[in-house]
């Protein structure tokens, strides 16, 4: 400040910012200028900025619990109606609900969807091939893509642990500076190299990587293991980790509508976490979306009958056990006795699984009686397997009926391991 300098970046979070001004009216000049900005360039993003004066230098933390008190009040109060819609328009872009303000080959349009028509004719000049058809198995065939989204977990706790005894600002913006980089290097820059090498022909566009989230697209094929491949190495740095959500969908599908049924996907894993007041564990959650593009989560799942579902999936937990949650180690045991019985035999236990158990049982019966294997030896286990399977489902009817549904129905996409004896 001394030096001339009107203000400095105390933290930078993945779009939320901390910023020391040299007064008030500074604070409210630059944050004007940065929401015009921000409206004439994207137009569908918001700004709110909060800002408490201080007196001095040497109490960090008082004045970030004062601003955070102010802050919340603020957002609070926030309108949830775009800036755009309140101005003297009568035009508007029956797509976005925007203000009309351009044209794009002839055709009247929002500032929003001109951006978008533009980029796109830049995309398709400069690859006469779509991005997302690029890394489909093949079109028509197999064109199902996945949009991966993962948040780290409680980060607002951890910077309070980063700060610990310290209360002069050099020392707190020291430490949260390290600590935002120690953040995008760890969730981030070696986040994705987790899952670059697990996927087979290494074709992934990432989408968004600020701070401890990450969102991603990967052939749907590869999307479990990739993301739990990402959450396994995250785990191994002490204290971090993450909830991951993956909504599978054709690649003409609108990304914003994948992308946020992703989104609400990780949220499941969050609201447990939550709820069960656990501090480190890593939860999948995931959604095949074969319709109900446009509505969220819980509607799709109330339209299909799986409010009831096992996910979200436990992969890593530190210090906390809960019979139950559904722990990725019970999806393997189940899946690697169903790779033993053939596909035809794991796709009949669909419909029996989804909500009729006494369906389920005698289904299961019926493939335990009737299996049979040339070597003795696996079919005694696999009929073993089958026998504690059941007695599971007597144990924990509900809770294992919704698992072998969940796994049922993504076997072909994640599961299926080959072709072995059928009845």
């Amino acid at each position: 400040m001394k030096e001339g300098y009107i203000g400095e970046v105390v933290y930078d979070g993945g779009g939320n910012f901390l910023i020391l001004f040299k007064d008030i009216d500074t604070f409210r000049d630059i944050t004007y200028e940065f929401t015009r900005t921000v409206m004439e360039k994207v137009g569908t993003l918001q700004v709110l900025g909060s800002a408490v004066e201080i007196d001095g230098f040497e109490d960090y933390k008082g004045d970030q619990k004062r601003l955070r008190l102010v802050h919340s009040k603020n957002e609070s109060a926030e309108s949830s109606i775009s800036p755009w819609v309140t101005l003297p328009i009568s035009m508007i872009d029956r797509r976005t609900g925007m203000p009309i303000t351009k044209k794009y080959d002839g055709v009247e349009c929002s500032k929003e969807t001109y951006a978008k028509l533009s980029k796109y004719k830049t995309i398709k000049d400069k690859d006469s091939v779509d991005i997302f058809d690029k890394m489909v198995e093949e079109k028509g065939i197999d064109s199902n893509l996945a949009v991966v989204y993962i948040d780290g977990n409680s980060m607002g706790a951890k910077v309070e642990n980063v700060l610990g005894d310290k209360k002069d600002y050099a020392s707190c913006a020291k430490a949260l500076r390290e600590f935002s980089d120690e953040i995008q290097r760890i969730y981030v820059d070696e986040g994705v190299k987790s899952v670059e090498k697990v996927l087979d022909d290494k074709k992934i566009r990432v989408v968004v990587a600020a701070g401890d989230e990450i969102n991603f697209v990967v052939k749907a094929s590869e999307a479990l293991k990739c993301t739990k491949s990402y959450l396994e190495d995250l785990s191994e740095h002490k204290g971090a980790s993450a909830c991951a959500g993956i909504a599978v969908f054709n690649s003409h599908a609108p990304y914003s509508d994948a992308y946020r049924i992703a989104e609400e996907c990780c949220e499941s894993g969050k609201k447990i976490m939550k709820k069960k007041n656990i501090k480190n564990a890593c939860f999948i959650d995931f959604q095949l979306i074969q319709n109900g593009i446009g509505i969220s989560l819980k509607e799709i799942r109330k339209h299909e009958m799986t409010l009831d579902c096992s996910r979200p999936w436990l992969i890593t937990a530190t210090d906390f056990m809960d019979e139950s949650i559904v722990g990725f180690d019970k999806v393997e045991k189940i899946v690697e006795t169903f790779n033993k019985l053939g596909r035809s035999n794991v796709k009949e236990l669909s419909s029996a699984a989804k909500n009729d158990l006494v369906s389920l049982k005698l289904e299961l019966n019926r493939i335990k009686a009737h299996y049979s294997n040339n070597d003795k030896n696996v079919e005694k286990q696999v009929k073993n397997e089958l026998k504690e399977l059941i007695l599971h489902l007597d144990h924990e009817p509900e809770k294992i009926r919704a698992l072998i549904y969940d796994i049922v129905i993504s076997y072909d996409l994640w599961f299926k391991r080959g072709e072995t004896n059928e009845i």
